[in-house]
């Protein structure tokens, strides 16, 4: 009897467990297919907001104060809950197609177990997003309305003193945009005069596109106003159209008026430059000489997988022992004149992620020579639905001569893939 008792217990516990997994079950596809989108689309905001806090352009605010170690606190956090997402959305598929797939995913994750994860985890959300709203308030302030990046980063410069202001005086902005100069020309600006014009031609054309009259101060409403030409992506290139090319003139009279030719009726004539005694001699400033040489690249695409190999050397950061393989290398050419100095490389380059779900963790890493291996840029198609990155290595970085490896990283969650598809690197010399 004891042992027919224990059956029929064992029994009833079984049915109790069946019961109870089926009815979390339940309850797990219901919010997946209700609620998940919604956590998915908060978690990915995140992630936006992060990657962009993280702007080299804000480091001198971000780093002079504990916003850095909370924005990595909170970067982690995400990064968490990011790949619980991306789980949930596997294990609901594997569920919904039947058979073996399904057994596997309720072998491996019990619905009870699951869902105890699911919803204890995804209460970290709501304060993670006051958080980073109160990041952005401390180091964007008012900039955060600004839509374009340039113009945003000019405010962003000015301190949290006038942050937050409806607007700067043009003077500030006018020296945040120079050091946002600087930085791009890689720490020196050659003729700062020149410069120094172009940018106050430029934040004048600023102040007043709004409703609101000259004032010498710049808001937000005339950022937003002001058109920003849309194929130039660094100050450098929309300062170039406002450098004055100043023209003098002077006439050299190697003789007198009254030694000039005249006409039949008694009057001056104009000569010929060329063979007259008056010369006009135009004085024009030397122009800024440059030279940009494509360097050719052996590399005809890549594809990485979730599973391919780690092949890349020992590195550090996010993501740096996931799959990999090398790209290419070159080495940066020397310039064709020898009064023109290296001044930056700009890579350019052609890749996807694997198309759906979650994005921005597939990357490109480069290394100078023998140098410590560091981040080219993240694969992220809602930022950049063309495909098309770039980034840029400056004369403080590297030189001529130096050797460049590039490397592509894959996720290593379950369906991801990195794919490769065109490399242009171009040096460019003044």
């Amino acid at each position: 009897m004891d042992s027919v008792g224990k059956v029929l217990g064992f029994l009833k516990d079984s049915v109790i467990f069946i019961m109870t997994e089926l009815k979390q079950l339940e309850r797990m596809n219901s919010f997946i297919s209700n609620n998940i989108l919604t956590y998915e689309v908060a978690i990915n905001n995140l992630l936006d907001t992060i990657q962009e806090l993280n702007n080299p352009m804000y480091n001198h605010i971000i780093s002079q104060s504990t916003l850095c170690s909370i924005l990595s606190l909170v970067n982690s956090h995400v990064l968490s809950l990011n790949k619980l997402v991306i789980r949930m959305n596997k294990w609901n598929d594997d569920i919904k197609k039947g058979g073996f797939k399904k057994f596997r995913a309720l072998v491996r994750n019990r619905p009870s177990v699951l869902s105890e994860e699911l919803f204890t985890k995804l209460l970290e959300i709501k304060p993670l997003l006051v958080e980073i709203c109160q990041i952005e308030k401390e180091a964007l302030g008012s900039g955060t309305r600004i839509k374009h990046p340039l113009l945003k980063a000019s405010w962003v410069l000015s301190g949290r003193n006038q942050v937050n202001d409806s607007a700067i005086e043009k003077s500030i902005i006018a020296e945040n945009i120079y050091l946002l100069l600087k930085i791009e020309m890689g720490g020196e600006i050659k003729r700062p005069d020149v410069w120094k014009r172009a940018i106050g031609k430029f934040v004048d054309g600023i102040d007043g596109c709004a409703a609101s009259s000259i004032d010498d101060k710049i808001s937000v409403s005339e950022m937003n106003e002001f058109v920003m030409p849309e194929n130039k992506k660094t100050f450098k290139e929309v300062l170039l159209d406002y450098i004055d090319v100043e023209i003098t003139s002077s006439i050299i009279n190697n003789r007198s008026s009254s030694d000039s030719p005249k006409d039949s009726t008694g009057s001056d004539t104009e000569s010929d430059s060329e063979t007259s005694n008056n010369k006009v001699i135009l004085y024009v400033p030397p122009e800024m000489k440059n030279e940009t040489i494509t360097i050719p690249i052996d590399f005809t695409g890549k594809t990485l997988n979730y599973n391919s190999k780690v092949e890349i050397p020992q590195c550090s950061g996010y993501g740096s022992n996931w799959p990999s393989s090398k790209l290419c290398e070159f080495t940066i050419p020397e310039s064709n004149y020898s009064n023109l100095e290296f001044n930056y490389l700009e890579i350019l380059c052609n890749g996807t992620d694997q198309g759906w779900g979650d994005t921005g963790h597939d990357n490109v890493r480069y290394q100078i020579n023998d140098q410590p291996i560091q981040v080219g840029f993240f694969i992220h198609r809602l930022k950049c639905p063309d495909n098309n990155y770039k980034f840029v290595i400056n004369w403080e970085k590297a030189k001529p001569g130096d050797k460049i490896t590039m490397w592509l990283v894959c996720a290593p969650f379950g369906g991801w893939q990195a794919k490769m598809n065109t490399i242009v690197a171009k040096a460019y010399f003044e």
